[in-house]
């Protein structure tokens, strides 16, 4: 990060300076009072304007200003450091905060996976028999069109669902605890997939698993973004469309092994059902040490979660850390005011008609 020994001398000034204006001030109290003493004879109206017009609380009010503007000098510095700052400079000031949102987006992998195993279902002889039809024109057993777009969609209603739900969800209880919430959901909703009877069950399960893949679709990026500096928010987010692309090839291998080993077996289709049972537990527990959004926190008051929060992300000791949770912690509550008073002044939806 650019001049960082530099913010800490600017720190250093301000803070003697403030010191000596202290003094000063005191000093010029304690000899407005001598001459308070001395003159006697002023009337009660100069000694009211004596007592006030030069007393500490102009010089409280000198401090408070002084300090917003700190603040606001030290947002920008650490807005304008984090976009300057090289990829390699980034992974070495932010090691931790890469990894958790490393963690978070892995979550995708098993929205990847288990949206794509179901197509190829369709193929598989065993599932085909099961839960198919036998055509008369061809004498084979096949899933009909209709089923096949339906069950499609049954998932795809269900993220849409999903999305709208994490919002509120965040708003409530956070990233971290909605995430786990989704992830302790979807290994229930296993169960109707793994033990399902037919194409209907298939149905009502894909469409209640779809809501926390809806919930892994939006609270990864946004992690990502809010946990991250912008040097590597680019590549942190695009890794979060990686992992679907990691899951839609651990599908492919394991459906190849579903139709050599297991094509006439009920475990063709019921493994890949349970080998998704693997990721919600670990995915949970992990992400329960996770640090929550920094962001999230101050939005609710919690500054100093918030502060304790980004000394997790942040690396580095000293003052130098000190430094770079301060700059960022003023940003994020600069950033939070603007977006409120800007919130006051936005129409609504009926607006836009």
């Amino acid at each position: 990060m650019k001049s960082l020994s530099s913010m800490i001398n600017r720190k250093k000034h301000n803070g003697n300076s403030s010191s000596m204006e202290a003094e000063d001030g005191i000093g010029a109290a304690e000899c407005n009072s001598i001459e308070l003493e001395e003159q006697g004879k002023k009337t009660d109206f100069d000694l009211a304007h004596l007592e006030y017009g030069q007393g500490p609380t102009t010089l409280r009010d000198n401090i408070e200003v002084t300090n917003i503007l700190d603040a606001a000098q030290d947002a920008k510095e650490a807005d304008d450091s984090e976009r300057d700052m090289p990829l390699m400079t980034a992974l070495k000031t932010y090691p931790k905060a890469a990894a958790w949102s490393l963690l978070v987006s892995t979550t995708l992998i098993q929205e990847g996976y288990d949206t794509a195993i179901l197509g190829s279902f369709y193929a598989l002889p065993v599932f085909q028999k099961k839960y198919g039809s036998l055509n008369a024109n061809t004498g084979e057993w096949e899933i009909s069109v209709s089923w096949q777009i339906g069950l499609c969609l049954c998932y795809m209603a269900g993220e849409i669902v999903g999305l709208q739900l994490t919002g509120p969800s965040v708003d409530l209880m956070g990233n971290r605890y909605t995430l786990i919430m989704a992830l302790m959901f979807l290994t229930a909703f296993i169960f109707i997939l793994y033990f399902c009877k037919s194409l209907g069950m298939i149905a009502a399960g894909q469409a209640l698993c779809g809501m926390p893949w809806g919930c892994f679709q939006c609270l990864t990026v946004s992690y990502a973004s809010e946990i991250c500096p912008m040097a590597l928010r680019y590549y942190l987010t695009t890794y979060s469309n990686l992992c679907w692309l990691f899951g839609q090839l651990f599908a492919a291998g394991i459906m190849k092994n579903s139709q050599n080993k297991y094509a006439d077996s009920d475990m063709g289709y019921t493994l890949p059902f349970a080998l998704q049972w693997i990721w919600p537990v670990p995915l949970a527990i992990a992400i329960f040490f996770a640090p929550e959004s920094p962001w999230w926190l101050v939005k609710k008051g919690r500054l100093d979660q918030a502060k304790r929060a980004l000394e997790r992300t942040l690396s580095g000791k000293g003052a130098e850390k000190e430094l770079l949770v301060t700059m960022e912690l003023d940003k994020i509550k600069m950033t939070i005011e603007k977006e409120k008073k800007l919130s006051d002044d936005e129409g609504s939806y009926l607006d836009c008609l």
